[in-house]
């Protein structure tokens, strides 16, 4: 079972060669998640956000070990990523994980299997935040975003119909990705929406 919000094979392919916004795109995506193994280990905000900073540099200098067959499977190669790295960084510490620590595999477990009822609050707040930058756009650009961020539709069929161009179609995207970068619960939408297996710009 994959972990986290799905990403566009697009991107996962950028983060393997080590683009920058690619990578910068998983971690806005991923961060919650990330932050909620690592709270497992750490209570205090500063050792929690130091501990993300080494499991986010550990990832992307272990990048070329993910198998593109299995890009489905980002989320838990992050998530056992991440354990693994809170463990070693405590034993440095020289602590043990024993008495006043939870167990990293029941810790990890309870991250990637959130109850249903939580799944259901966590969706509704979702597609609220898409509905609501929805209804700030525009006509056009609302249609836009309806094709190809969550239809998942390419720059061809979404030329055809809504009769603009190619580079117009390019252009409203940027546009569109800087404005959403802003709403971190847009982003996380958009992610689930999103398809893992291609890359709507074709």
């Amino acid at each position: 079972m994959s972990t986290g919000p799905i990403i566009a094979r697009s991107v996962l392919e950028g983060f393997r060669r080590g683009e920058a916004e690619a990578f910068a795109e998983l971690v806005r995506a991923y961060t919650p998640m990330v932050r909620a193994i690592v709270s497992r280990f750490w209570s205090g905000a500063f050792q929690q956000e130091e501990a993300m900073q080494e499991i986010w540099t550990r990832a992307f200098r272990q990048r070329e070990a993910l198998d593109p067959s299995r890009f489905d499977r980002f989320g838990a190669w992050l998530s056992v990523l991440a354990r693994n790295r809170c463990v070693d960084l405590l034993r440095k510490e020289g602590r043990e994980i024993g008495s006043g620590w939870e167990d990293p595999d029941r810790a990890l477990a309870r991250v990637e299997a959130p109850a249903a009822h939580d799944r259901a609050a966590e969706t509704a707040e979702l597609l609220g935040a898409v509905e609501a930058f929805e209804a700030r756009l525009r006509p056009q650009w609302r249609a836009f975003f309806g094709l190809h961020f969550v239809e998942g539709l390419g720059y061809p069929e979404i030329a055809a119909r809504l009769s603009i161009g190619r580079a117009r179609c390019k252009y409203m995207k940027r546009v569109l990705v800087r404005r959403a970068q802003r709403d971190a619960r847009l982003m996380a939408a958009l992610g689930r929406h999103m398809h893992a297996g291609g890359d709507h710009a074709r």
